[in-house]
C-alpha cells in the first residue's frame, strides 16, 4: 500500500457534512492505493477474475490512460484469467473487420492499417487511434498460435453505422441466394432511401408509418433459413447485423416519442448483443466491455434513475447477478481531451478545467497521487452513500460550460471500484 501525502485527517475535514469521519478514514486508507504498473492492480485483478462480465469505463472518449489501462487490464484478464471477447462502445459493421483481422481470418483485413482503415464514422477519434491499434496488434499476436476456436474476439456493442450492417446482412445473403439478397436490399430500402437520419424521422413523424415490420421481416428471413445455425460464426455475423439494423431503426423512432425510450433502447442493445456474445463463446465465456462510466456504472446509483434511463452496468447486475459483474469507473482531475463542440464537429484537443469542488474528482485529488485507485468494499460503501457531483465528458464537450458534465451520484452503489487519474493526455488520432 503507498502512503498517502496527505493525511487523512486533512481530508475528513473537508467531508464532515458528509459522512462519519472515524468510519470513512479507516474504511478508506484500507481501500485505496496508487499504482505504476499494472501488477499493482492485483487487488482488483483479483476481484475481476472470476466474473462473467468486466465492464471497464472512461470519463471521457479521448483521454490516452483510460485505453492505455483498460488495455493492460484486458491483457491481464485474457492471458491470466482466460477471458474470450472484448466489446467496445463501437459500430457493429467496422468493429468487425478488426475482429477477422485479430482472429486471423482470411476474409478479413489482413494487415493492421487495412483493418484500422474500417474505423471511419464520426467521431473517427474514438477507435480510430494509436491507443487502439496497440490492443488490435496485440490481440493478433495473441490469438497467432492459438486454435481458431480458441481465438479472443472483439466486437462493437452500438447501433450506430446500421447501414453499413444493412449492407452486410444483403451481402449475406448474397453468399447462397442472389435473388433473396435482392427481397433483404428492396425491403431495408424503406429506411436506407432517406438520405439522413433526421430524414428518415420527419417521414415517419408525417406519415405515421415506419419501416419496423420491413426490418422485421429480414431479421425474420435469416433466423427461419432452412439450416441457420446461431453457433455458426456466418449465421452469427448476418442475425447481429440485422438486430443492429432493427434496434437502430428503434433507437431512432425513440426520440420522436421523448423521455428515456431512445437512450433504453441503445442500452438494451448493449447488453443484449453482449449476452448474444456469451451464448456465442459458450455456456462458460467471459467478456470484457469498453465504455463509458455514463454506460458501465450502475444508473440506479445516479440521477439517471430518476429519469427512468437504464444502461448496460445496471442490466448486467439484474440479468447476471451483482457477483457476476464487475464495473470499473475511471476518472481525471484535468488534462487534455479529444472531443468536439458539437455533433459531428471537428475534433479538437480541449482543455479539461478542474473540477467541481464538491464533486467526486476534487475529493480524490486531496489524496495527491498522481494515479490511484480504490475498491469499495462492503464497509466503505456503507460509509459513502451520500450523492456528490461525478464528471462525465462525451464526445462533444465545451469546456467553458461544464454544467451539463456532472451527474449526482453515490460513488460506491455505482462501481465495483474506480481507476483516478490526476493529469491526463489527449489519444494520439490516427490521421
Amino acid at each position: 500500500m503507498i502512503k498517502l501525502s496527505k493525511p487523512i485527517s486533512h481530508l475528513m475535514f473537508a467531508l464532515t457534512s458528509l459522512m462519519s469521519v472515524t468510519a470513512f478514514g479507516g474504511a478508506l486508507s484500507q481501500q485505496i492505493s496508487g499504482f505504476e504498473t499494472i501488477e499493482d492492480f492485483q487487488p482488483i485483478l483479483s476481484d475481476m477474475a472470476d466474473k462473467r462480465l468486466v465492464l471497464l469505463g472512461e470519463s471521457t472518449h479521448g483521454t490516452a490512460e483510460f485505453y492505455e489501462k483498460r488495455a493492460a487490464i484486458t491483457q491481464s484478464l485474457i492471458e491470466d484469467h482466460g477471458f474470450d471477447f472484448v466489446a467496445v462502445e463501437g459500430d457493429w459493421a467496422s468493429i468487425v473487420q478488426l475482429n477477422l483481422y485479430v482472429k486471423h481470418d482470411a476474409d478479413g483485413p489482413q494487415t493492421l492499417e487495412a483493418a484500422m482503415n474500417h474505423l471511419q464514422r464520426w467521431p473517427q477519434w474514438m477507435w480510430r487511434n494509436a491507443e487502439t491499434q496497440a490492443l488490435i496488434r496485440w490481440l493478433r499476436d495473441y490469438n497467432r498460435d492459438l486454435p481458431a476456436a480458441e481465438r479472443v474476439g472483439i466486437y462493437g456493442i452500438d447501433v450506430y453505422a446500421d447501414e453499413l450492417a444493412a449492407q452486410d446482412v444483403v451481402a449475406y445473403f448474397e453468399a447462397f441466394s442472389p435473388r433473396e439478397a435482392v427481397e433483404v436490399a428492396a425491403l431495408y430500402q424503406c429506411k436506407y432511401q432517406h438520405d439522413s437520419i433526421n430524414d428518415y424521422l420527419e417521414s415517419v413523424w408525417q406519415s405515421r408509418q415506419h419501416c419496423g415490420d420491413e426490418i422485421d421481416q429480414v431479421l425474420n428471413m435469416i433466423q427461419q433459413r432452412e439450416g441457420f445455425d446461431p453457433d455458426n460464426w456466418q449465421d452469427f455475423r448476418a442475425e447481429q447485423a440485422a438486430l443492429v439494423v432493427k434496434h437502430a431503426e428503434w433507437h431512432y423512432r425513440g426520440e420522436l416519442e421523448g423521455g428515456a425510450l431512445s437512450w433504453n433502447r441503445r442500452a438494451n442493445h448493449f447488453y443484449v448483443t453482449t449476452q448474444r456474445l456469451m451464448d456465442f463463446y459458450g455456456e462458460n465465456s467471459r467478456g470484457i466491455v469498453w465504455a463509458h462510466n455514463t454506460h458501465i456504472g450502475d444508473a440506479r446509483a445516479t440521477e439517471m434513475a430518476r429519469h427512468g434511463l437504464i444502461n448496460i452496468g445496471q442490466l448486467a447486475r439484474e440479468q447476471l447477478g451483482k457477483d457476476a459483474s464487475y464495473a470499473l469507473g475511471m476518472g481525471t482531475y484535468q488534462g487534455e481531451v479529444l472531443a468536439a463542440l458539437s455533433w459531428e464537429a471537428e475534433m479538437q484537443v480541449m482543455n479539461i478545467p478542474m473540477p467541481r469542488t464538491d464533486s467526486w474528482e476534487a475529493m480524490l485529488n486531496n489524496f495527491e497521487l498522481p494515479q490511484l485507485w480504490v475498491r469499495f468494499d462492503e464497509k466503505l460503501a456503507a460509509n459513502l452513500q451520500n450523492p456528490m457531483p461525478h464528471r462525465g465528458i462525451g464526445v462533444t464537450y465545451d469546456p467553458s460550460d461544464e454544467s451539463r458534465n456532472y451527474d449526482m451520484t453515490v460513488l460506491p452503489a455505482r462501481y465495483d471500484g474506480f481507476v483516478f487519474f490526476r493529469d491526463t493526455r489527449p489519444l494520439t488520432f490516427l490521421e
